[in-house]
């Protein structure tokens, strides 16, 4: 189990991700024909605290989602609902309880090799 399996729970059951994006949600890299917009889960590291006893139990993964989209709009408004869809986000996903807040990861640019805007934003999963 990762954080990135539940970030992906979590985008797979929103209906404005979805209505966006259909099931073009992927790990780490898109394939070559995957069809705008889409998204790419990103794993970013992964923490446990250490307690007097040991490990905490409560692993923490930073996740950055790619939010992929023909033109800045589209990269924009994917990236809108991605927010929406993880924000303070707590509940069981994937089978895990587990709580997901936004990261400091905020950035755009522009992929020339594929045409493609892209829009990455950052969240921390604790889970359980």
């Amino acid at each position: 189990m990762s954080g990135a399996a539940i970030v992906r729970a979590i985008l797979a059951s929103d209906g404005t991700v979805t209505g966006l994006v259909g099931d073009r949600i992927y790990y780490t890299v898109a394939p070559q024909e995957a069809a705008l917009p889409h998204l790419v889960i990103l794993k970013g590291g992964l923490v446990e605290e250490i307690m007097l006893s040991g490990a905490s139990g409560y692993p923490a993964e930073r996740i950055t989602i790619a939010c992929h989209g023909s033109d800045f709009a589209a990269a924009e408004t994917l990236g809108d609902a991605v927010i929406a869809a993880t924000r303070d986000k707590t509940g069981t996903f994937a089978g895990k309880s587990a709580t997901v807040w936004r990261d400091s990861v905020e950035a755009s640019d522009y992929l020339p090799a594929t045409r493609t805007e892209r829009r990455l934003l950052g969240v921390v999963v604790r889970w359980r």
